[in-house]
């Protein structure tokens, strides 16, 4: 009887949320401290009494299973029901219970059991039996230590037992955001087992990354066992989940075995596999590419072994999955040579490795795909500048169309470093006009101030003084306005080059030298302020020699015990300072180069093969000693201000 149970005055989850309030209540015959949920209002609608009918048929059903949480009393009429008080875990509580692998496996073997035994239990003529539809964190919590699933009331009765059809007819919506498998937010009537399993990879991306997720946006582990149970979870097509809970736990189970070998080396396996037989190619192809996708921060993986791999040979296999292959190319790109510096030759392989795929992508309209492909080619052109790729990315610029061209011309105004490169086919009538804009660069956003700075030709009408020619020819004969950003110091290159003020300077020249300048302060950008602190220690400190060149200044030595007295960095820290300079294109540089001789020296060429010509090095340090400009303010990039 509702008499029995003395509530609080206010409920501690009100009805706005939900169908009923939930109070805090004692039972007053044993002084029992229980939960007491009750529909609102003093006549409820009927299709929230079967609602709740249901919560309370399906809690009774699994109320021995210590998993579940049980229904100790209820209502006849199925207006209230009672339940134990349970712990309610905060996100926080979560973190800390569930920040190591036992602790969310745990969770998961709980609940996992619990929904076994719902599944489980339907009728000789239904394909399953009750599905929870609503798991998410607030519905887990702590009874008497363990884990229990609560509130079932968007429960669904095994096929065939459904009270009321049309509650849950196709467009209908069921399920909480985020947490709800795709089918709930269409058809919930139609939502099986796997609606529950894609529930559960929701929880474990919550609980692994902290963030909420999103409707129909799998929340993907950045990295780790998780991120491939999270992905077989989380299909968007219910068909490709694990069907059942059985599956869903050899799937964790697998993913955490005690691995035979590294991942790196089953790999290598698996290519001997592709170059031994024929017949093992397709079932070994879908292995190798199904191991990239669960180790996305192997970088030994990708750059030793998958790249060897030719995409013509993986295409088919990536295609067929091209959710998995998004995931698998953006780790190329990103985890190429994290563990080591690139040698010859990766870097264009890895640029035409990302073009391959971007190429089928744009010819089966996978334009995700086709993004993420030409994102890792354009990204790692911009830093390298590599001609070899460049004849091959150039032609197929030419042919793109439509949704492919846009998609490509996006990410080509997202790596302006890299667009420029291919600056030649912005006067190409041929070419599409969203590719020759995105090279010619123009970021696509129009500024109230572009009318205004654009360049003009104009003369006087009894012909221009020597003055006003030159700035007409100049402004005529640069880039456009947005790309020469430094005038000033373009100015004073020119007075030490000995062209500026003549009458016959060369505009073209001034043009090339515009780029150069723009070129070395973007590329000095890219460096984080402590490698340009080093740059500049070396350079104003070092010594220009050839002692082992023919070349005057290509190299510059600098004592490293003096080198770490004056930046108080230590050799850890200097080291990886130099391999960040050296990755961003400054130099090559040995850290032994007399094997021990004393004092310990750093050697930093100009180039690999000891050439000074055209070099970021040598073009810092002539600009500096010509122009009598210190070498800090240089490469802290400030080339608007040396005047």
């Amino acid at each position: 009887m509702r008499k029995d149970y003395a509530c609080e005055k206010f409920p501690i989850h009100g009805h706005q949320d939900g169908m009923a309030d939930v109070f805090r209540a004692t039972h007053k015959l044993t002084g029992t401290p229980v939960v007491l949920k009750q529909l609102f209002g003093r006549h409820p609608l009927p299709r929230l009494r079967a609602r709740m009918k249901r919560e309370i048929q399906i809690g009774r059903l699994l109320s021995s299973h210590p998993h579940a949480m049980p229904i100790w009393d209820a209502d006849p009429d199925n207006a209230w029901f009672v339940m134990p008080v349970g712990e309610s875990i905060t996100a926080s509580q979560w973190q800390a219970e569930l920040r190591d692998d036992a602790g969310l496996r745990a969770l998961l073997d709980a609940l996992c059991s619990v929904l076994s035994v719902a599944h489980d239990a339907h009728d000789a003529d239904s394909p399953h039996g009750w599905v929870h539809r609503d798991i998410k964190p607030s519905n887990v919590l702590r009874l008497d230590g363990r884990w229990v699933l609560a509130d079932w009331g968007l429960t669904r009765r095994p096929a065939g037992q459904t009270s009321h059809p049309q509650r849950t007819k196709h467009g209908a919506r069921m399920g909480s955001l985020g947490f709800a498998a795709p089918e709930q937010m269409s058809d919930p009537h139609s939502a099986g087992p796997p609606a529950d399993l894609y529930s559960l990879g929701q929880l474990i991306g919550w609980a692994v990354t902290g963030r909420e997720p999103q409707q129909n946006l799998p929340l993907m582990p950045p990295s780790g066992p998780w991120r491939a149970v999270v992905y077989e979870a989380t299909q968007m097509d219910p068909n490709r989940r694990p069907p059942t809970v059985q599956a869903f736990r050899e799937l964790v189970d697998r993913q955490f075995a005690t691995p035979a070998m590294l991942p790196v080396v089953r790999a290598r396996r698996l290519r001997a596999l592709l170059d031994a037989a024929a017949d093992a190619a397709p079932d070994a192809l879908e292995q190798l590419v199904a191991l990239a996708a669960a180790h996305t921060d192997d970088a030994a993986l990708y750059s030793d072994e998958l790249l060897q791999v030719s995409p013509d040979v993986l295409m088919p296999t990536l295609m067929a999955d091209t959710t998995r292959a998004v995931h698998v190319v953006r780790a190329m790109h990103e985890q190429f040579c994290a563990h080591r510096s690139p040698e010859r030759g990766e870097v264009d392989a890895v640029i035409t490795w990302c073009l391959a795929i971007a190429r089928h992508a744009a010819g089966a309209g996978e334009l995700h795909l086709l993004e993420e492909a030409c994102g890792g080619a354009f990204s790692w052109d911009a830093r390298w500048d590599q001609w070899r790729p460049q004849e091959e990315i150039r032609p197929w610029l030419r042919t793109l169309t439509g949704d492919a061209a846009s998609s490509v011309a996006s990410v080509l105004r997202a790596h302006p470093d890299c667009a420029r490169h291919f600056s030649s086919l912005a006067d190409d009538v041929r070419v599409d006009h969203q590719i020759r804009s995105a090279v010619a660069g123009d970021t696509g956003y129009a500024t109230a101030s572009s009318s205004a700075t654009a360049p003009t030709r104009s003369t006087a009408p009894d012909g221009p003084t020597p003055q006003t020619a030159k700035a007409s020819q100049t402004a005529s004969s640069w880039p456009s306005s947005s790309s020469v950003r430094h005038c000033r110091t373009l100015e004073r290159w020119g007075r030490i080059q000995g062209w500026w003020g003549d009458d016959d300077y060369d505009a073209e020249y001034i043009a090339s030298t515009t780029q150069q300048i723009n070129d070395m302060a973007d590329r000095l950008a890219s460096l984080t302020p402590e490698a340009r602190s080093l740059l500049t220690q070396v350079l104003e400190h070092g010594e220009n020699t050839s002692r082992h060149l023919a070349f005057p200044g290509a190299e510059t030595r600098i004592d490293l015990s003096e080198l770490r007295r004056r930046t108080r960095l230590s050799k850890a820290k200097t080291d990886r300072l130099f391999a960040e300079i050296e990755r961003k294109g400054f130099g090559y540089i040995d850290g032994d180069p007399d094997f021990g001789e004393a004092p310990p020296e750093a050697v930093i060429r100009d180039s690999a093969e000891g050439q000074i010509d055209d070099t970021v090095l040598s073009s810092l340090r002539t600009f500096a000693v010509k122009a009598d400009i210190p070498l800090s303010m240089l490469i802290d990039g400030r080339f608007d201000l040396l005047d």
